[in-house]
């Protein structure tokens, strides 16, 4: 059973608030970075898609390193997921979070959500395609 821990973030000034905003969008960058790159290797036959770049020169200043590597590891992971589901003849041909959203309300959009609630919280949480059949 996997546990999940969640929290209301409070910042306390407006240079907190910022400082909060700066970190979210270094971290979908990043994720979208790594994604894209892995993407395009896959479509490369002669491409691995487990090389890529080294973002923690690029993203370690905003985000730290041991942030920057964490969110690679995540990457991995779905991607392994992925490859996994292929394997059980589960996957439609591309990554779940890869996908087109259908008009019809029938999908989910990736992103991150962030929602600031009617007392300052800020909370972040993320929402995955999911194409339903």
């Amino acid at each position: 059973m996997k546990r999940t821990n969640t929290f209301d973030v409070v910042p306390q000034s407006e240079q907190d608030e910022e400082l909060l905003r700066r970190l979210l969008d270094a971290s979908a960058a990043l994720w979208n970075e790594i994604n894209y790159e892995r993407r395009e290797n896959y479509a490369d036959p002669d491409a691995d898609v487990w090389e890529i770049s080294e973002y923690r020169g690029r993203y370690g200043g905003t985000l730290g390193a041991s942030t920057v590597q964490q969110i690679e590891r995540k990457n991995r992971e779905a991607w392994r997921s992925f490859f996994a589901l292929q394997q059980k003849g589960k996957a439609n041909g591309k990554p779940s979070f890869w996908a087109t959203p259908k008009t019809g309300g029938n999908s989910e959009r990736t992103s991150a959500i962030r929602h600031t609630r009617s007392s300052g919280a800020t909370t972040l949480g993320s929402k995955f395609w999911s194409e339903k059949t």
